[in-house]
């Protein structure tokens, strides 16, 4: 997965997994640039003139996650993106945090609007590295552009 992942400019993850990763629960799979078994790809993110990691996105309805220090670090950085009738103080708090949060949906994250947005914002190789219901959401709405299995 790291020679697809290292091409993005966007990596998809979502509440879940930060919950995990926060409980030590979770598979390291957003920090694996700094492995240095993985230099190869880093020495190639470098010569692409990217920075040494690809920016995260959570995908959240609930909002109910915290964001690890570990993530932001190198100028990573890291959006969030839910509905607009997420709970306007897990917004607020987010946004105290992040600076920002994002919407793309009325009730739940669509998958169409979340692409669409993202390209607005310069991203064009997004990775998602989240879990079936994030899947079913880019498919659903034919958004997703390519599926490796």
């Amino acid at each position: 997965f790291q020679e697809l992942a290292i091409q993005a400019d966007l990596i998809i993850t979502t509440g879940r997994y930060l919950r995990d990763y926060a409980a030590g629960k979770a598979q390291e799979i957003l920090r694996v640039y700094d492995d240095p078994r993985f230099a190869d790809l880093q020495a190639w993110r470098a010569a692409q003139g990217l920075p040494p990691q690809p920016d995260l996105v959570v995908i959240s309805g609930s909002l109910d996650f915290p964001i690890p220090e570990a993530l932001t670090h190198g100028g990573r950085r890291v959006l969030v993106v839910t509905h607009r009738k997420a709970d306007p103080e897990r917004v607020r708090a987010l946004e105290a945090e992040l600076g920002q949060v994002l919407t793309a949906g009325d009730e739940k994250v669509q998958g169409r609007a979340f692409v669409q947005l993202m390209g607005e914002m310069g991203y064009r190789f997004i990775y998602s590295a989240a879990g079936p219901q994030i899947a079913h959401m880019l498919l659903a709405d034919g958004a997703l552009d390519r599926l490796y299995l």
